[in-house]
């Protein structure tokens, strides 16, 4: 089980939710795992290289780009991450 699972086993125990319902909760879950998890470590390194204000804007920014052009997808988590670090770089 991974940690999607666990997080949406968690969240609704006794809860009965349709199958769209699961399959969205599910992909809301993932999308914030895989994002926070890129922008804690960005942020993280933009705090090392004191470059805190430029990394905010361009998070920002890349976001609403990206809402409008529907995203960039990768085959893997890995993948994604490290195509996301890249633009960033």
């Amino acid at each position: 089980m991974d940690i999607t699972e666990k997080i949406y086993t968690g969240l609704t125990k006794e809860k009965k939710l349709s199958e769209r319902q699961e399959l969205l909760l599910k992909h809301g879950i993932n999308i914030v795992l895989c994002d926070g998890g890129n922008l804690l470590f960005t942020t993280g390194i933009s705090f090392v290289f004191g470059k805190s204000i430029v990394t905010v804007l361009y998070l920002i920014l890349f976001s609403i780009l990206r809402s409008y052009s529907g995203g960039w997808h990768a085959s893997t988590r890995g993948q994604c991450f490290l195509s996301f670090q890249s633009f960033y770089c």
